[in-house]
């Protein structure tokens, strides 16, 4: 092996040769085009600094000079638009594959700059017109699967140049890439129905709304709309077609047989290299029974299939199935069909568990580095929203979206995410997917691992936009920090629960109640009567505070059930107790703040439960008293008040009151509670004594003040011997 400084050297040799040839060849540039030429390379000096490798940036711009026969105007161009040559370098740095692409196509690239098409966001029909112009220009097979590849080359340049000018945000590019892949697929599939029709006529009617009576369902992320610059393309093939005594075609046993003909020549016409390059790369796995299964199925089948023996991982897999191409009619009927398979309004929570062991299983596969798979990577984050999207999209119906980002925000709305984690999880989700891109954009080749090498990841770092001598520190320390959080917010929220809590869930949510469920859900409670004990949890799941989600407090009370029915079991009469825990939830104002509370503080929930299991005197007062549960908290995480202190909000609550009856006995209800429990934890008994006392001299005091104004103001104050006013 060459030793370290040796290999310095002669990478230092190279460069410097480079230097020399890029030296001489500006030399010739300059005798030849004098005053432009020199315009042109102060231009690109200036840009230099900017970027991370200069001597990568003179070697592109050389190579993009050289690439056009007609120099003088290349340099032109470059002169009268700074922007492009900007453009230009900034690509290099970022993508071999964009600039290849530039400088094979140099048109191309000037088209996309010089009407700043990288600042636009294109609509479907924008697209769709811009491919039909390309594929009407000719009629010949070869040059039209050509236009498919230039296509794709000319929106994958425009969309590099939008990502590395900063002019689309994240959401934007990746909707974009999913939306040329769309067309693409949908364009293809028009040309394999054309390309069978002479041989095997045309099954369905063109006149009929189901024509081609062929749906491509797009999976993953292209489904979602939140597709990698290389990222395979998951697809579903589903058909349907009207009463068979309609049909005639030719060399067709049945429409069957047809149409999985359909699908392989689309997969033909997608994966047949054109213009140099692979167009797309077709996964048909996801389809049902993956490679085993049938190419294309009929819509019949297909939803026989996922009712009969469908697995989990296809209900979490349809999430984001999305029609691509085919009849809008089939699609919206394929929709309709699976919908309530895929968001059943009850939830098979036994189910949910494989889940979390699909992404552990995932994970144990994966390399540390790969962002995508590796813990703490893009996988965390989309399999915790596709739980909760699993769990409740059933009931709230806003929830069977198809995209990361707006359904994280919408777990927060609906009080199933803390605000601050799904913040988080946001932000590093476009930070993971960033990387992602920068390693699939460099030679559009599907990448998610980083390199373990320190120089190449360094150009990892650079292509993120960090530079400097202390740059790979900087980005390993970024990316390192972003998977730590990743990571501890799903185990918090989707990968730290359990079968038990899932058992539980099930428990809370659905309408029927299972007793074998219930026995075995609640064993730890010692319930003589486990059917009853479940109604009592279930009625604390029900969340009246108009303003919190049922979602939410369901789930907030799973989380702490395990350890409150460990506690309970150790009360005397746990069927009492569940009872009795019931009424004190029933006085609390927001029910899932409090169980949220409950899980993180272990001692206020057995101080809770040893009031149900064993002081039916603070049981009734917390009845009595909505809200004092709230109080009692409160009070519990403040230090012991001074009497002067009692006093003075006694005589507050009072003030201005013609009957303050009701604010003083919950002042009172709310002390007695709180020195009770101090007494349960062992407080002096003298003490006990003298904190009840101060509290009936506060109440005491502060009733004899309000009801003497009130007499005074009523009958005047009496008079002394003297005739003076006293009281």
């Amino acid at each position: 092996m060459m030793p370290v400084n040796m290999g310095t050297v002669v990478v230092a040799d190279r460069r410097a040769k480079v230097q020399n040839m890029l030296a001489q060849w500006e030399r010739v540039l300059l005798d030849r085009h004098a005053s432009e030429a020199a315009a042109v390379l102060r231009l690109r000096d200036g840009l230099r600094p900017q970027l991370g490798d200069p001597l990568r940036a003179d070697s592109d711009f050389e190579a993009f000079i050289e690439a056009d026969a007609n120099v003088a105007l290349t340099l032109r161009q470059l002169r009268a638009d700074p922007k492009a040559l900007e453009l230009l370098l900034q690509l290099g740095q970022i993508s071999r594959y964009g600039f290849d692409v530039a400088r094979q196509y140099p048109g191309m690239f000037w088209n996309v700059v010089q009407e700043r098409q990288y600042r636009r966001v294109w609509s479907h029909p924008a697209l769709h017109a811009h491919l039909a112009e390309s594929l009407a220009v000719t009629s010949e097979v070869r040059t039209r699967e050509n236009a498919l590849a230039r296509f794709k080359h000319h929106h994958w340049l425009r969309l590099l140049l939008s990502d590395v000018s900063g002019e689309l945000p994240f959401q934007h590019l990746v909707n974009q890439i999913a939306d040329v892949v769309d067309v693409i697929v949908a364009a293809a599939l028009t040309m394999a129905v054309e390309r069978l029709a002479p041989r095997f006529g045309t099954v369905v009617p063109p006149e009929h709304p189901l024509y081609p009576g062929f749906s491509v369902l797009g999976m993953g992320k292209l489904g979602g709309r939140e597709l990698n610059y290389s990222s395979d393309i998951d697809l579903i093939f589903v058909y349907e077609v009207p009463d068979s005594e309609q049909l005639s075609w030719k060399g067709v046993s049945d429409h069957h047989d047809y149409f999985k003909r359909v699908g392989i020549e689309l997969i033909r016409l997608l994966e047949t290299p054109g213009d140099g390059a692979t167009l797309l790369r077709v996964d048909m796995r996801l389809r049902p029974e993956g490679d085993r299964g049938e190419l294309a199925l009929s819509r019949r089948e297909t939803v026989d299939y996922y009712y009969s023996v469908g697995r989990p991982w296809e209900r979490q897999a349809l999430l984001k199935a999305r029609a691509l191409a085919g009849p809008v009619l089939l699609a919206k009927k394929i929709e309709a069909d699976l919908t309530p398979w895929i968001y059943p309004h009850e939830p098979a929570w036994d189910d949910l568990e494989d889940s979390r062991s699909m992404r552990r299983r995932i994970e144990e596969r994966a390399q540390e580095a790969n962002v995508k798979t590796g813990a703490g990577g893009i996988r965390d984050i989309e399999f915790l929203v596709q739980f909760f999207q699993l769990a409740y999209g059933g009931r709230l119906p806003e929830l069977r979206r198809r995209d990361t980002l707006p359904t994280l925000s919408l777990l927060v709305d609906r009080g199933l995410l803390p605000r601050a984690d799904a913040e988080l999880l946001a932000q590093h989700l476009i930070w993971l997917r960033t990387v992602e891109h920068r390693l699939q954009m460099w030679e559009d080749r599907q990448e998610h691992e980083l390199p373990q090498n320190a120089d190449e990841r360094s150009g990892v770092a650079r292509r993120c936009g960090f530079l400097g001598a202390d740059a790979l520190a900087r980005f390993d320390a970024r990316h390192r920090s972003v998977r730590s959080d990743v990571r501890r917010i799903a185990a918090r929220h989707f990968l730290g629960d359990t079968p038990d809590i899932d058992a539980v869930m099930a428990l809370l949510v659905q309408g029927e109640l299972d007793p074998a469920r219930a026995a075995t859900a609640l064993a730890t409670g010692r319930f003589r009567d486990p059917a009853a004990a479940a109604v009592h949890l279930r009625a604390m799941a029900v969340e009246p505070f108009f303003l919190l989600s049922r979602s939410r407090t369901e789930r907030a009370l799973a989380r702490i059930l395990p350890a409150l029915l460990h506690l309970i079991g150790e009360t005397p009469e746990p069927d009492q107790t569940v009872a009795n825990f019931e009424r004190i939830v029933e006085a609390v104002g927001g029910r899932a703040t409090c169980f949220e509370l409950l899980s993180e503080r272990a001692d206020v929930l057995r101080m809770f439960t040893d009031f149900a299991g064993w002081s039916t005197f603070l049981v009734e007062l917390f009845h009595d008293f909505p809200g004092l549960p709230d109080d009692i908290i409160d009070a519990l995480n403040q230090r012991q008040r001074k009497p002067i202190h009692l006093f003075s909000e006694a005589r507050s609550l009072a003030h201005g009151l013609a009957d303050p009856g009701e604010p003083l006995a919950h002042l009172f209800a709310r002390e007695v509670a709180t020195v009770a429990i101090h007494d349960l934890a062992g407080l002096p008994q003298e003490i006990v004594g003298e904190r009840l006392t101060v509290l009936c001299e506060a109440v005491t005091a502060t009733l004899l003040s309000q009801l003497t104004r009130s007499r005074a103001r009523e009958w005047g104050h009496p008079h002394d011997v003297q005739g003076r006013p006293t009281r």
